[in-house]
Formats: structure tokens, sequence, C-alpha cells
């Protein structure tokens, strides 16, 4: 099996862990001549421009210039271009460290002033030729003291100091040499910082501030709080021994001394240099001292990590006087170090122009051969300090494993600003630096700043091609995951990798840059210090929790709780600049990682595989580590990784874990279901970050898709029923598929895997793939194994049925529609006859169709065409479609007629009260089809329906003559039937016939001639819906005809005077009397009889009534006709005029 594994590459070394580290600024420094035999050290060093100046102790002056290395990431390459002995190189040195002692560059007078065994002399800038010849003052002890608010760099010359054994001289130096008048008179003067007029200076034994215009002086403190006579180099320095301030003139023009300070005495020259107050002065000090100097107390600090505990061995030094230090970290301030020996803790101590306490004092575990006070510049513009607190760099030995080890102790200097923990670093300098005792270290702050690349940050954040080689699957390949790249994608993935890693380098050398002008040496060694970037320190504390093997990482030896502590503190930092971001988002995704790998490779030894899975997805979603990579190493789910065409690319750094790695599993069966379920929600996850604009890879999601539909699928065959995450996993398995976006093809080929056919059809419905839903359906029904064992036959074909509904392919339609004709006739029927299908189906087209290819169906169509839509144009095609399955039956087979036959005979064995003989059949009847289709032929011709005798009809037209002329031949045994069409032609003598001698149905014959049909109507009978009077007389005189040839002679007694009594007002008497044997009893007449009397009564009696009813009517309207003529009176009628008549009463009496 062939693993996604990283290209093997060398190894980094482990990045340092520290915040601060070292770097050479050349190697192997030509510091020893040719002829040279003693061994030589730096004694000091200054970078200005591309000039690095070197002084050793064989009193000589290398000068080297820098080239710029080959790209912009190398480091400048040193040439020496002269070896100078400057003047005093001869002289017997006056210290104990003879050579070069200092080098002073003044860039803007270009001039630097060299001291060398006592003897100052100048030289031009840059090549170092002699200034100022003969102007070389001898016994020098230092040179400086520069207005630090100033600088260096006025052109018309910079003001220094040259302390001598005797006073201070102040020089200009410029184009000359100018001396000027007021020289300081501070003998011994060792060191000096100075701002404006006021400069802090130190002698062997005490530190002073001098007001350099009006030649004042304010003693300070002691530098060593040990007398000359105490001789114990271990003792302590007590933060008690001295008071809380020093004795002190409230102002520069008065001053107190203290016991300790030398007295001013006329007859010592030397104290004579400054002028001194009166002592009656001292009184009106505040404070008065008390035998030393006092300083202010320090308090105890503890130590970070890396610093010896209180109990550790101090360093065996040589005992020796402690040199002052003398810092101006701000314009207001000086900074001062104490203490009792080398061996012993040293305190820093800060004053401020006036003499007075300014802050907190800082602590050194031992006393430093060299401070500084430095802020690191800003990357970007060098030229302002950075937003970091101002450091304290001091140069010192600490004690391991009982041998003394110089290095670096690097504190903020407003650590005790804010009363914050102790935050010092300890820096050791590289073994090869550390001969104890005989190196010669210092510490500088150079003029011009050297800018640093930590290659090892590129090589961490590059991002390189991670090629993720799949891994053999049963699966069916389909779509991308099947082509081989053709010779013209080679060379495009070629070309494209050139271009992307070309850019990716030129984008990384951005990154990892740091500038500094600290400088530190030791002997023969000399180097940089600079910032260790954040990156390179978290790695360091990341790769502590990883144990190596000889081939790569152990990832089983994980130390988790480490790596979710640094999760943890990664989280919490904020970055500050682009190579930060990058960082912290590299560091966030390569921990994930490791977790990752550890769970991996532990699977089957996790005791608490839960809660590592549960850790593991959340550190994988915080990292946000390219997904396709972890799935790379599940071969179950690495075939679905897909490259896309950029390829993969990720960090150097995560790709070097991969370095050798072998992936455990080979499939699903080799990991835990609760494995399954953490990569399952992973996936979920990231599948909901489709279209975020800061993902733009659509491979990545669709990677993402394919894999967690593999395993919903696999979950989903695993996981039982009882088990709580089979429901959710099935809910999630359809809504994945439900709104599928991934590779089309290789979900089709996954669920085709898994059999999952019914899934399949839901995603080519989210596709709108008719065809194929239509077509992975009729699999199902067709018996194809499908592993969706909840989904029925009769569901599909319901689905089917809906779908073809709603779809709009014509042809697609009718053909499935067809094919569900065959399978379901119903639900066939449904859709063609469908009025709110998309697809409408005119029944013209149809019932051909039908009979051609699914004939089955033909009858349900036509039943729904003729019933449910009242389309009776198709009741000769359904009446038809009866009587062919009716009378082929016959035809053919003599047990149907047999069939037929026998049931007349059993239904005219019945007794009355009996059924109709439709109801009889109907519960009755035979299993065969074509006793099923004979009683639908018989509800169709007798009511148009499927109604029974017992429910409503309606009437249905439908070709008569057709249907008699082809049931004629087999009237004999569908008696039924022809009662119906001859009823239906009017033939209703022979109808009555039929009902009388061939079925004995006396009661529907007796029903035909009231009703004039076979069948009655429902509900309220009105008169309308009768037949005539004389039709119905002349129905019932048949009946009594054909009832008095029923050849039982009991049954045709009983029937005919039933007939006659209960109808007897349809017949006429006499034609009655005339017509029955002689043989009938008065009795078996009698109810006719009586009827007929008391009918004729009823007839005499309301003629007579009429009569007088008509009578009366005539009278009343008689006497209506008098009145209106009254009312209207008489007219005379002539010729020519019309006059009325007078009444009576009027011509009466005139």
């Amino acid at each position: 099996m062939s693993n996604a594994r990283a290209p093997k590459r060398r190894r980094l070394q482990a990045p340092e862990s520290g915040q601060y580290v070292l770097r050479k600024v050349l190697d192997d420094i030509p510091l020893q001549a040719e002829d040279a035999d003693e061994a030589v050290s730096i004694t000091c060093v200054e970078l200005w421009n591309d000039n690095l100046y070197i002084g050793t102790s064989a009193s000589e002056i290398l000068h080297l210039v820098s080239l710029p290395g080959e790209l912009e990431s190398d480091p400048p390459q040193f040439i020496l271009a002269t070896r100078l002995q400057p003047s005093g190189h001869a002289n017997a040195p006056n210290t104990q460290d003879p050579g070069v002692q200092q080098i002073l560059v003044l860039p803007g007078a270009l001039r630097a002033c060299i001291l060398c065994n006592g003897t100052a002399s100048f030289y031009t800038l840059p090549e170092l030729s002699p200034a100022f010849p003969g102007k070389e003052p001898a016994g020098v002890q230092w040179v400086g003291g520069i207005d630090e608010n100033k600088g260096r760099n006025d052109p018309d010359g910079a003001v220094i100091m040259i302390a001598t054994t005797r006073r201070i001289l102040q020089v200009r130096v410029g184009d000359k040499l100018r001396p000027l008048r007021n020289n300081i008179e501070f003998p011994a003067c060792l060191r000096s910082s100075r701002r404006d007029t006021i400069a802090c200076v130190a002698d062997e034994k005490s530190y002073s501030l001098l007001e350099i215009e009006q030649q004042q002086k304010i003693p300070l403190f002691d530098i060593s709080s040990v007398s000359e006579a105490e001789t114990t180099p271990s003792s302590h320095l007590s933060p008690n021994s001295q008071g809380g301030s020093h004795a002190r003139s409230t102002s520069l023009g008065n001053f107190a001394t203290t016991a300790g300070d030398r007295p001013a005495s006329p007859d010592n020259p030397d104290n004579q240099m400054l002028r001194l107050p009166d002592p009656t002065e001292r009184s009106n000090s505040p404070s008065q001292g008390t035998g030393t100097s006092p300083r202010p107390a320090s308090r105890p600090r503890s130590s970070t990590a890396g610093t010896s505990p209180t109990s550790t061995p101090r360093p065996s030094l040589p005992s020796k006087k402690l040199k002052p230090h003398v810092l101006s970290p701000s314009p207001n301030e000086f900074m001062l170090t104490t203490g009792t020996t080398y061996a012993e803790p040293g305190v820093g101590m800060f004053v401020n122009l006036d003499g007075d306490v300014s802050r907190g004092t800082l602590e050194f575990d031992t006393y430093p051969e060299a401070i500084l006070a430095y802020t690191f510049p800003d990357p970007i513009d060098v030229e302002k300090p950075s937003e970091d607190a101002q450091l304290i760099l001091a140069l010192l030995y600490k004690t391991f494993s009982n041998q003394p080890v110089l290095g670096l102790q690097i504190q903020s200097i407003a650590a005790d600003d804010n009363n914050s923990v102790d935050q010092r670093t300890w820096l050791s300098l590289p073994r090869d630096a550390n001969v104890f005792p005989k190196n010669r270290a210092g510490l500088h702050q150079s003029l011009t700043v050297y800018r640093h690349v930590f290659s090892e940050v590129a090589d961490l954040l590059r991002a390189v091609r991670y090629e993720a080689v799949r891994q053999t699957a049963p699966i069916a390949e389909s779509g991308p995951q099947t082509k081989s790249p053709s010779d013209s994608t080679v060379n495009s993935v070629a070309d494209y990798d050139q271009k992307r890693n070309a850019e990716e380098l030129r984008f990384v050398q951005r990154l990892g840059h740091a500038v500094t002008n600290a400088l530190t040496w030791s002997d023969g060694h000399l180097w940089h210090l600079l910032p260790n970037p954040l990156l390179l320190r978290l790695e360091s504390e990341l790769l502590k929790a990883l144990a190596t093997a000889e081939q790569g990482y152990d990832f089983t030896k994980l130390n988790t709780s480490l790596v979710l502590s640094f999760l943890g503190s990664v989280r919490e930092r904020e970055p500050q600049d682009e190579t930060e971001f990058l960082s912290i988002r590299y560091l966030r995704q390569k921990a994930s990682f490791v977790l990752f790998l550890h769970l991996l490779t532990t699977l089957k030894a996790n005791g608490n595989l839960k809660a590592a899975c549960k850790l593991t997805e959340s550190a994988l979603h915080e990292g946000e580590l390219d997904p396709r990579v972890p799935l790379s190493l599940l071969p179950p789910l690495s075939r679905e990784v897909l490259q896309g065409s950029n390829g993969i690319w990720i960090n150097q750094g995560i790709l070097d874990c991969l370095s050798d790695f072998e992936s455990p599993l080979h499939g699903f069966a080799e990991a835990p279901i609760d494995f399954w379920l953490m990569i399952k929600h992973y996936l979920s996850t990231w599948q909901e970050k489709r279209g975020f604009g800061s993902i733009d890879d659509k491979a990545i999601f669709d990677t993402c898709d394919a894999a967690l539909l593999h395993v919903l699928l696999h979950l989903d065959s695993t996981l039982t029923k009882t088990d709580g995450a089979q429901t959710p996993t099935r809910a999630k398995l359809e809504n994945v598929v439900d709104h599928w976006k991934g590779d089309f093809d290789r979900a089709v080929a996954l669920l085709e895997h898994y059999k999952r056919l019914f899934i399949l059809s839901r995603l080519y419905q989210s596709k709108k793939s008719a065809k194929d839903v239509l077509g992975t359906w009729r699999r199902i029904c067709e018996g194809e194994d499908n592993a969706d064992d909840h989904v029925t036959t009769d569901y599909v074909l319901n689905q089917i049925r809906r779908y073809l509904t709603v779809i709009r392919d014509t042809a697609l339609v009718q053909e499935y529609a067809i094919w569900l004709a065959k399978h379901s006739p119903d639900l066939a029927v449904q859709v063609l006859s469908d009025d709110n299908s998309r697809v409408k189906f005119v029944p013209a087209q149809v019932v051909p169709l039908l009979k051609s290819q699914a004939p089955g169906s033909v009858q349900l169509f036509l039943e729904h065409l003729v019933f449910a839509k009242n389309l009776d144009r198709y009741a000769d095609d359904l009446v038809g479609y009866y009587l062919d399955s009716v009378l082929n039956v016959l035809e053919e087979s003599e047990q149907a007629r047999q069939s037929l036959a026998d049931s007349y005979t059993t239904y005219r064995a019945l007794t009355s009260p009996k059924p109709t003989y439709f109801n009889f059949i109907s519960e009755n009847a035979p299993p065969e089809p074509w006793w099923q289709s004979r009683l639908r032929l018989l509800q169709l011709l007798g009511s148009g329906g499927y109604a029974t005798a017992h429910g409503p009809s309606k009437a249905l037209t439908y070709s008569i003559e057709k249907v008699f002329e082809r049931l004629e031949p087999f009237s004999k045994y569908l008696v039924s039937e022809s009662i119906i069409l001859d009823a239906r032609q009017g033939r209703h003598n022979e109808a009555l016939k039929l009902l009388v001698h061939g079925l004995g149905d006396y009661d529907t014959a007796v029903r035909y001639c009231y009703f004039g049909g076979p069948s009655s109507p429902f509900g309220t009978i009105d008169a309308s819906m009768l037949p005539s009077r004389e039709q119905q007389k002349q129905q019932f005189r048949v009946l009594f005809d054909e009832f008095s040839q029923i050849e039982d002679v009991e049954e045709r007694l009983d029937r005919t005077s039933h007939l006659l009594g209960t109808f007897a007002t349809w017949f006429d008497p006499l034609e009655v009397l005339n017509r029955i044997p002689d043989s009938w009893s008065i009795s078996q007449l009698s109810e006719f009889l009586l009827r007929t009397f008391r009918a004729a009564t009823t007839e005499k009696n309301q003629a007579i009534i009429i009569k007088a009813l008509s009578a009366a009517q005539n009278l009343q309207k008689q006497a209506e006709f008098i009145e209106t003529c009254e009312k209207v009176g008489a007219k005379l009628e002539t010729d020519n005029v019309e006059a009325p008549v007078q009444p009576d009463n009027e011509i009466t009496s005139s």
C-alpha cells in the first residue's frame, strides 16, 4: 500500500526557544597577524555604514568592509580592508587589559577617536587615516562623554571628554581639534554619561553628578558596598545595609558629602579640581551620610526559567575591583550599578538629573561585566525605536552545574515600574566563547543597524505542493478521479509549480527580518543580539511535546496536554504584524495536525477515545488546516482527495511531520465508530464553509463533500437501529445528498458501490435529472439489489406517480406512464388523467397506446374516463372491453358457459323474497377475471355506473345496437345482459319474458312494469319519473300473461293473484275475468275484486262530487257576471253616436 508522505529533506536544526538569540557577525575573524603567536581577543567594536572596526588585544584595529550577499536573505560578507596599528600600540599598557580600549566614531565630523594603551589618537573616516598628527594625549583612561541629547551627527563636530588621571579634558572634534577651556577637574574618571550640562561620572570607588559649566559636583553611591579592608569575595550585598537615599544638596549649588568622601584639602591637588562648598553648609542639607555613600535598598527579585536558584554556588571569579557602569536610559535619568563582588548579585539604580532616586532598582544575578540600555529598532523604520519596552542588557557570569557561564541577562527597564513578575531572560554565549576566565567580553550599541533574515522562518512558512497519493479502493472510479494526466497537463502543472514556488519564495523572503545594532563579543567571537521570531520560539515549544525517533517523529509518544496548553497560549496571542499572523496560523495548524497524527497512531491503545476525538476535532477546526491533508492519511477516504487545478499547498513545517509517516489504517474496519463519527462531524463543519470568500478552492469542498458522503454511507450501513447515532446519521446522509454540490460523478459511484439506489435517486433529483431519477426507481421496482431496506416497492411506485406529474418531459412521462401501467395500472391511470399534471394527455391518444403496450390498464383508464370524468363517448370502448373479456372466455370455455347456467339455476331455486340477480352474483361470483368483468359489464349496461341496485345510477349512452349484435350469439348465457339491452331498446315484452322465465326474478319484473325498466329510481319519486298510466297498464297486461305461463302451478297462482291484488286498478276487470281460468276460486281473486269494486265506487263518487262542484262553480260564475254587468251599465249603439243608457231608476223618475 502506498501512503501519502512528504518528500524527504534535510531536517532543520531545532529552533532556539529563547526570546533572544545570537548570530555571528562573521566567522573566522582574522585577529592575529600572520607572524603572531599569541592569542588575540576582541576588545572593542564599532559598525558604521558598511565598515566594521574591531579593536584587538594585540593593539590593532581591523577595518572590514561588508559586501551584500548573493541573495537578499544571505548575510553580508566582510572582507579585511586594512590592519591598523594606532598610536600607542607600542606603549606599555596602563591597565590590566592591554590593546585597543575604545573606538569612538563621530559620523558628523567623519572622524574617529581611538584609545590604545592609554594614548588617544584621531583618524578620518572611513579609511582611518591620521587626522591630527602630533595631537595624541597620553595617560588617557577613557574617551567619550558625548552629549546624548545631541548625538554624534553634528557636522560642525562633537564635544567629547577625554579622561586623564588628573582631569577631564573637553575637545571639539571637527575639521580641527579644538580644546575647550572649561576642563573638568575630576581625576581618574573611568566612565561617564552626559545629558546636556549634567554628566554622571565614576572613578574607581563611586559615582557623582557633575554640572559641567558650573563645575559643581554631587556625590552619589559607592560602586562597591564592601570596603577595601574586607577580603571575603563572596559576601552578599544586603539590601538593608544602606539607607533609602543618599546625602546630597538640594540643588547643584549646594553640596553635601559623607564621611567616606575624599576631603577637599589644598594639599591634595586631585581634590582641588572642583569647588567644594563650605563644610558648614552640610548642616543645611535634609539628610546626612553615615560613613559610606548610601544607596536605596533593592528588593529581592525572582528569576525566570534559566536562572539558577539562590542555593546555586556562585562562580569562582578572581577577586578584583568592580568596574563602574553608567548609562542614561532616558534624557532625565542615569542608571548606575553597585554590588559587592563579581560573584554576588549586582543592583542597577536609577537617579534623575538632581541625583534623586527616580524608580525601583534592577537586580542582576552577578555583578555585570558590561551593561547596555537598548531598544530594538523598528524593522520598517530603523530611525525610530520600536514600541517595545527599553531593555537592560547585562553581560555577566552565572553558574550552571558548578561551572561559570558567560551570557546576557536581559530584562525590561520598566519591569519594576508596574510591579510585574520578574521577566529576566538568560541567554548563554555559545560554548566555544565560554573560555573562563581568560576571555575578554563586552557589549556595544553600534551606529548602524544590521539586518538579519531568519531563514528558518521562511523554511517553515514557505508553502510547498503536497502530493496526496490516493489509496487503492474497490469503488468504481468516475469523473476527474479517473482521468490520466496528459503530457500537456503535466507540463502545465510543472510550469505552474515553478511559478508558484518562485512566488512563495519571494513572499517568505519578506518574513523573518530583524534589525539590531546590539553587539556582544567574547575573545575572538562577535555576535549580533537579535529578537527571536515568535514563530521559532513557539515552534521550539511545540517540538518539546514531540518525541523523535530515528526516522522522524514518534507521534505515539506525543505529550497531548502540552500541545493543548500550547494551543491555548497561541489562541490568546494577538498578532502584531504580518509575520506573526502567518506564524500563529501555521502553529495552530501544525499543533492540530500533530494531535490528529497522534490520535491516528493510538486508535487501538487509546483508553478514552471519545474525549480524544472531541479534543482533536476541536483542534482541527481551530487550526483550519486544509482538510485534504488529514483525509489523505485515511486510506478509505484518501481516494476522495482532489488536487484541484492548483494542487494542495501547505507549509513546509507541516509537511515535515509527514516525513516517513505510515498511516496505520487500511480500511474502515480498522478504526472504531467513534473515530468515524468525529470525521463525519469535522467534514460537516467544513462543508458549511462552502461559499466563504476566504476559501475559494472548489477542490477543498468537493473533497469534503465526497469524503463526508463516503463516511455517512459507511456509518449508515454499520450502525444498528438501536444506536442513538443511526437516526441523525441517516438524516445527515439524506440532507447531504439532497443539497449536493460536490463532484456529481463521484457521488454516483459511491452510492452505486453501497447499493443505495433510493438515495441515488434523491441525488438525481437534486440535479433535476428526471430520466436518471425514474431509471433508478425503475431498477428498484424491477428487483435490483437495494440496501435501502426501509423503502418498499409500493412506496417507490407512488413516488414515480408523484414525480411524473411534476416533470415536463412529455416523452419521458409517456414512457414511464406506460411502464407504470404494467406494474400498477391504478397509479398509471392517475398519471395519465391528472388535470394538474404538467404534461397532459388526450384520451384519444392514450387509449390506443395502452391497448398496444399495456392492455391490462385499458379497463381502468376507460372506467376513469367514463365514470370519473363523465366522458360518455368512451362508453362503447369500455363496454366493448368488458364484452371482449367475457365473450372471449365463453367462446373458448365450456366450463365458463356451465358456470353461467349454474348461476341461473341456483338463483331460480331461491325462494321469495330474494335479492336481484346482480346482487346475488356480486356476493357469490367466482374469482375469475372474466366474472369480475361481467359484473362491471352488468353495472355499466344496467345503471351506467358501478352502483349496485342499492345505489343511484345515471343514464349512460352507448351503442346498444352494436352491443346487442355482439351479445346476441350468447344471449342464452347472458340473460341479465339481454334483459338490460331489451329494456334499452324498448323491447319490454322480451325483457319481461326473460325476467319471468329466464331468471325467475318476479319482483324485478313487477318493478320493471311500474318504473318502465329493470332499475328503479332512488329517493323521492316524482310522477314525471314514471312511465305513463297506459304504458304501465300495457306492461302489466304482458306481465299477467307471462305469469299465467309459469310452469309451476302453485307459483303461477301465487304470482298472478299477487300481481292482480297489488295492481288491480291497472287492469280491466272484464278482461281479467275473461282470461282467468274457470278453475280459480273466488278467494284467489278476492283481493283483486275488492280493489276493483273499491276503485269503481271511488270513481263513481268522484264523478258525483265533481258534477256537484261543477254546478256550484257555474252558479258562482253567473253571479259574478251579473255583478259585473250592473257595474258597467247598458250602452246604446247607433250608427254615429254612442250614448250611454240611463239606469232604470233615472228613467222611472223622469
